[in-house]
């Protein structure tokens, strides 16, 4: 398949971020409505988004409680794939550790050997902003400032701005095992 946008996939991209962001918020983040997996899975159903892919175990142990430390949930349009981080990424994580997000990627829609649909980073042409924008999956250039700490590497920028925070950092995951990928 082509690595360029198509007006199909920006049209659903935009609809996504047009309905689940707060307009304007600094970090970008989703709507206090969106606070729980299940109403994310449900809004986008209803957008005709699929759920196709969940793991319970996402990188890292699990908690005391034998939760996962980071489940992953991964619903499809189109070549549009909606990643929801329902605990952030694990401990190792660079960016976002123990926060709750949501990014709108836009797939390559190439296979992996096995014959199934490659979801992985590598598989991304990149993640729109909120905005709408398609950024690339490897940035280019870094935040200049006078000082050290002023600098931001070009990988964190691009994360904050193709990373979408939940209202207050948490996004209610205990009903997850309910959602079974493919209905």
């Amino acid at each position: 398949m082509t690595q360029t946008v198509r007006a199909i996939d920006q049209r659903i991209a935009h609809e996504v971020l047009d309905t689940m962001l707060w307009p304007g918020a600094q970090p970008p983040m989703l709507r206090a409505e969106f606070d729980s997996a299940n109403k994310c899975h449900a809004h986008l159903a209803f957008m005709g988004f699929r759920l196709i892919e969940k793991r319970d175990h996402y990188g890292g142990p699990r908690m005391e409680d034998g939760q996962p430390v980071s489940p992953i949930l991964l619903w499809l349009k189109e070549r549009v794939l909606v990643r929801l981080k329902p605990r952030g990424e694990p401990a190792t994580g660079k960016f976002r550790q123990g926060l709750a997000h949501l990014s709108v990627c836009l797939i390559s829609g190439q296979t992996k050997d096995d014959g199934s649909l490659d979801t992985g980073f590598k598989a991304e042409v990149g993640k729109f902003s909120p905005t709408g924008h398609l950024l690339s999956a490897s940035p280019k250039s870094a935040t200049k400032g006078k000082h050290a700490w002023e600098k931001k590497g070009a990988a964190e920028e691009w994360s904050d701005n193709t990373h979408f925070l939940f209202a207050n950092l948490v996004c209610d995951d205990r009903d997850v095992d309910r959602l079974i990928p493919g209905w």
